[in-house]
């Protein structure tokens, strides 16, 4: 099992949709977090309920599931902190 350097679980896999069409099939309480690229091509969304972050980027998604809310809160911040890094 893939694990991020935080010991969240990361999951992969890959859709055939577009950045906006990907967005607009997601249901649930997932809130829009940030992108690397206008959301052209990129972005991330979170959802505080499960600790989990939905990563997509030109067809691949990547999930990753934090253990718990201090480990979360540090997940997300790198995901801010590359968006930013990319500007």
């Amino acid at each position: 099992m893939e694990k991020t350097p935080f010991g969240s679980k990361v999951t992969r896999s890959v859709t055939g949709c577009s950045l906006s069409c990907f967005e607009s099939e997601q249901a649930g309480n997932w809130q829009y977090l940030t992108s690397q690229d206008a959301r052209r091509h990129h972005a991330v969304w979170f959802d505080k309920n499960t600790l989990t972050i939905r990563e997509f980027c030109e067809g691949d998604i990547i999930e990753i599931t934090a253990p718990d809310q201090a480990i979360f809160d540090s997940e997300l911040n790198v995901q801010v902190m590359f968006a930013a890094s990319m500007q």
